[in-house]
């Protein structure tokens, strides 16, 4: 408890930045509901399948995490009815470069239409562990080759056992599951921000009006170095969540560098006006604030507190 007010300061703070800005993805983990459905009824014993696909779908949330590919689950249902345009499907204001398809050997005609039109606009396609064969309408049919997809197969799960629950085990370290989808995934142009994948290291991506916002935690009991690059031309700094405080980087150009503490986690801001508040924030350490004939003077930098109005 004597660390409470530190903690409350922390949460709100993250907080209120997740309450004021838009998390953004890149790739789209697709949700093989179709094939399930499908070898329940025509392929038992379902377990097995069953079994390949969830540690299919755990190994590549699993990779993604360490990656440091900002992603979502999407359903069917929703990438029937999004926007598919450039090679991108754009889903609530939010677009897609790349799908990943864990799984998928039996897919819906509306699905596949999507997926086609996906692939031939130049988007990627990345299928795990089963590729589309069959089409799911009235009759089934054989379902054509999608445009420039990659296919592979890897049952190396780097999951730390069957039974790994998401709500109580960590990440598994990388191995050969997140090598092999970072092969697939290479080649693929700069999105706002990559950071050099270290286990342990994951991070989010959020946005709110002209400004970006990557928020990286450190899920280890040790400091590590983060390493990365930021594709914007754009200014940026990195606040230490803990102490609100900017964080020290080392920059050059796009590229930088920081260390973060155990089990911690840092934002770095990415905008327009990343400088002037740096700059702004430096000045406000030092003015004094008068209030009735009382002078108050801040002892410490916190601005990842939100605004307070009375």
């Amino acid at each position: 408890f004597r660390h409470y007010d530190k903690m409350a300061a922390y949460i709100s703070g993250l907080q209120n930045l997740v309450a004021n800005t838009t998390y953004r993805a890149r790739a789209l983990l697709y949700y093989p509901l179709t094939t399930a459905r499908t070898l329940v009824t025509s392929r038992p014993p379902f377990c097995t399948a069953t079994n390949e696909i969830d540690r299919t779908l755990q190994g590549l949330v699993n990779s993604l995490l360490n990656l440091n590919v900002p992603f979502e689950i999407g359903y069917e249902q929703v990438i029937d009815a999004a926007e598919v345009k450039d090679g991108r499907i754009i889903i609530a204001g939010t677009e897609y470069g790349v799908v990943i398809l864990p799984c998928a050997r039996y897919i819906k005609a509306r699905t596949f239409e999507q997926l086609r039109a996906f692939a031939r606009g130049g988007g990627r396609i990345i299928a795990v562990n089963g590729k589309p064969e069959f089409i799911v309408a009235d009759e089934l049919r054989p379902a054509d080759e999608l445009s420039g997809m990659i296919a592979y197969e890897c049952r190396d799960y780097d999951i730390i056992s069957d039974k790994t629950r998401f709500d109580t085990e960590k990440v598994s370290p990388m191995g050969a599951f997140a090598g092999a989808l970072r092969q697939a995934l290479r080649g693929l142009p700069d999105y706002v921000y990559s950071i050099e994948p270290t286990d342990g290291i994951m991070s989010a991506l959020r946005q709110g009006n002209d400004a970006w916002y990557v928020i990286v935690i450190n899920d280890e009991k040790r400091p590590l170095a983060v390493r990365g690059h930021i594709a914007l031309n754009l200014p940026f700094r990195a606040i230490n969540a803990d102490t609100g405080e900017e964080q020290s980087l080392t920059v050059s150009g796009g590229s930088f560098e920081f260390t973060i503490d155990a089990l911690n986690c840092v934002v770095i801001e990415i905008g327009p006006d990343a400088h002037a508040a740096a700059a702004a924030d430096a000045a406000r350490e030092t003015e004094d604030i008068v209030l009735e004939n009382t002078v108050f003077a801040p002892t410490g930098l916190n601005i990842a507190m939100p605004d307070l109005y009375q």
